[in-house]
């Protein structure tokens, strides 16, 4: 397909072509169809939300189907595929092409569903751009991307939108049936991959069934405490305001008129951004003694929890005062390292120690509680199995036996010092160098976490270098460098099997921490898919990077909490990898008491 293709595109306008589309479904020897929507946007939920075009393609050409007129078509298509276990693929279709059908009444066979997007993120192309277009382009060249350009550019000429492009415009349905098109031939050029990675191609696949259902069922939400804290919130906003007002601060949300006032106190400001300004962020100004700094670090948390959690939290439930059910859009296979990410709101950025914003998420009913259940210390027990570091696996497993801190355990070890206390001071510059490194951060980003300067945090970076190995050589002898069809690659295999790589020699640094990740990512998706064969499927709300929230009966809330954690403790072999993870299940009224 990498020549420019004769395809033949139809469209269907009358019952009289109902049996050239079906002959052209049905003929004999098919093994796959290409599918996609085009919808009038993203908000399946939303009843306003309807298909426009159903598309079918494969290599050669394909049909697209207006899916008002024809919806017991397309089902019968759909079931058709089923029957004969012909393969439907998409591209992104199993994250947001499901939900659109199962909002119109079809539900999908996923035992024949794949998808070349997570083909293209499990067999190589994870740690660049996966859009549809872009995949093609560089696998059939710029006339893949032509009907994209075309098609925006009339689109934003006439001022249409997706909800309103005439059904009848050719560029339109010819743009919808070219993307199967390509699909397809991905899907074909792609066939040596699909064989090598068809297990995690089924394990992200299987993780997206379950994702889907968390999300088509939602996440239960407290509308009456939502009300009260976008109040509270409100009013408090407008008092920080008032009082950066008094001190010449009429703009908290930028930095310009902060600067002057420091420098005006008598602060060097020494730190800058790549453009050269005055550096004020949050690690920043939590070292500057200065009333303005501590105000301006309160607005904007402030300012933050109310925009992008409160307020979209309590519109995406039904701005109800009852109890609501929000629909957060939830990518299963999003990060180059395969974690999943949660938007509208940003779950996963949700900092650890909040409670206000989980407060606001309850049980499905009265009878219902949440239960949370989370890998405890997963990067950095995976971090420890996957390099080998025996110094580390050891001083986590001291920490287990006798039931005690892990980074007073790491106090003793590096500091020589047996009566090593929680209360030190160091244990936080300890933490802070730990995962700045799990992460691929440097010294400066440690210190700034810890509270100190570099020059006091050199000797604990030194000495945690010294006493545990991986620390130091940050997984660099994990790295393989071969031949790629763009020059070397750097690459590392996780334990899981799965590769993760990448081609600048300046970011093997980052590798140590992507294979970390992408193994914790597979460990709770794995899990993910254990809970639901278990029969927690009906009940889970939400995964949130290392956790996972339910709904349960409180009658039977304890027994579930012992399920949950024997089904994810199973996950990692403690003998295989050397090392322990295990779950930390939690019970409560909402996510802040069960977290």
């Amino acid at each position: 397909m990498s020549a420019v293709p004769n395809l033949r595109i139809d469209v269907l306008t009358s019952p009289d072509r109902v049996s050239e589309f079906w002959a052209w479904l049905t003929r004999p020897g098919r093994a796959y169809v290409a599918v996609d929507l085009e919808t009038t946007g993203l908000d399946w939920w939303n009843p306003g939300f309807r298909i426009r075009l159903a598309q079918f393609g494969d290599s050669a050409g394909g049909w697209a189907i207006p899916f008002e007129g024809w919806p017991a078509l397309v089902a019968g298509a759909l079931q058709w595929c089923s029957e004969h276990r012909v393969k439907i693929v998409f591209h992104n279709g199993i994250g947001f092409d499901a939900l659109a059908f199962r909002s119109a009444g079809i539900e999908l066979d996923w035992s024949i569903l794949e998808d070349t997007m997570v083909w293209a993120a499990v067999s190589g192309f994870a740690d660049q751009d996966r859009m549809l277009k872009n995949l093609a382009m560089r696998e059939f060249g710029p006339w893949a991307g032509a009907g994209d350009r075309l098609l925006k550019t009339g689109m934003k000429n006439a001022g249409w939108t997706w909800a309103d492009v005439p059904l009848d415009w050719k560029p339109y349905p010819l743009y919808g049936v070219v993307d199967t098109c390509i699909t397809a031939g991905l899907w074909e050029a792609w066939e040596p991959r699909r064989k090598r990675w068809a297990g995690d191609h089924a394990l992200e696949v299987a993780t997206s069934r379950i994702v889907n259902n968390m999300q088509w069922n939602g996440v239960a939400t407290d509308g009456a405490y939502l009300w009260d804290q976008i109040s509270a919130h409100e009013d408090r906003e407008a008092e920080i305001q008032a009082q950066l007002k008094a001190l010449g601060i009429t703009n908290p949300a930028q930095n310009g008129q902060l600067e002057v006032l420091l420098k005006k106190d008598g602060f060097p400001l020494e730190e800058k951004t790549a453009s050269g300004k005055a550096k004020l962020d949050k690690d920043v100004l939590e070292h500057i003694d200065h009333p303005a700094a501590k105000l301006v670090q309160a607005y904007r948390w402030n300012h933050r929890v109310l925009g992008t959690y409160l307020r979209p939290i309590f519109e995406g439930s039904g701005a109800v005062l009852e109890r609501g059910t929000l629909h957060p859009n939830i990518k299963p296979i999003e990060a180059k390292t395969g974690r999943m990410s949660v938007e509208n709101p940003p779950m996963q950025q949700l900092p650890s120690d909040d409670p206000v914003v989980r407060r606001a998420i309850i049980g499905r009913t009265d009878e219902e509680v949440v239960l949370s259940s989370d890998f405890g210390q997963i990067e950095l027990r995976l971090w420890g199995s996957i390099n080998g570091d025996q110094a580390l696996i050891d001083t986590i497993k001291t920490a287990d036996e006798i039931g005690g801190d892990f980074f007073v355990e790491v106090g003793k070890a590096v500091y020589g010092e047996p009566d090593f206390k929680k209360a030190d001071p160091r244990r936080r510059q300890l933490k802070s160098t730990i995962y700045a490194k799990l992460f691929a951060g440097g010294i400066e980003t440690a210190a700034g976490q810890a509270g100190v300067n570099v020059y006091s945090l050199v000797p604990t970076w030194k000495l945690l270098e010294q006493t545990y190995p991986s620390l130091q050589d940050l997984g660099t002898k994990l790295i393989e460098t071969r031949k790629g069809p763009d020059g070397d690659e750097h690459v590392v295999t996780s334990p899981w099997g799965r590769e993760f790589k990448v081609k600048d020699p300046t970011e093997r640094r980052k590798l140590g921490n992507y294979v970390t990740q992408g193994s914790a990512a597979i460990t709770l998706k794995k899990a993910l898919v254990s809970l639901d064969a278990a029969g927690f499927g009906p009940h889970m709300m939400l995964p949130v990077h290392d956790e996972i929230l339910m709904s349960v009966s409180k009658a039977e809330a304890e027994e579930a909490k012992a399920e949950v954690a024997a089904c994810m403790d199973a996950i990692i072999d403690a003998e295989q990898w050397g090392i322990a993870v295990t779950a930390e299940p939690g019970i409560g009224a909402n996510w802040a008491e069960a977290h």
